[in-house]
C-alpha cells in the first residue's frame, strides 16, 4: 500500500511540515499540521477546516536546516495542546 492510499483511508494526519502530510491534505484527509520554524500561512494547510499549530512566531531561524535554540520550536509544541487540536478536528470543528 502506498502513502496515497494510506492518508485517503486514515480519519486524522498529525504531522510536522512533510511530504506525507501534503499528501494526506491532497486527498482529503483531516489535518493538524505542526510547524516550528516555517511559517503555516505558506506551507499550509489550505483547508479552513484543518489545524495548524506553530510556533513559528518565536523562532529565529525560519527555514533553516538547524535550529539554534537549544530547545528546537517544534519541541515547545506539548502533547496536550496536539490532542487537543486532534479531538477538535476530528469533532468538525477545526
Amino acid at each position: 500500500m502506498d502513502v496515497f492510499a494510506i492518508a485517503r483511508r486514515a480519519k486524522l494526519m498529525i504531522s510536522g511540515d512533510t511530504g506525507p502530510l501534503h499528501i494526506a491534505a491532497a486527498v482529503g484527509t483531516p489535518i493538524v499540521a505542526l510547524f516550528g520554524p516555517t511559517f503555516a500561512e505558506r506551507n499550509g494547510p489550505w483547508s479552513r477546516d484543518d489545524i495548524a499549530v506553530s510556533r513559528a512566531s518565536r523562532c529565529f531561524c525560519h527555514y533553516e536546516r538547524r535550529c539554534r535554540l537549544l530547545q528546537p520550536c517544534i519541541e515547545a509544541i506539548g502533547l496536550d495542546e496536539v490532542v487537543s487540536a486532534a479531538e477538535f478536528r476530528v469533532a468538525g470543528r477545526g
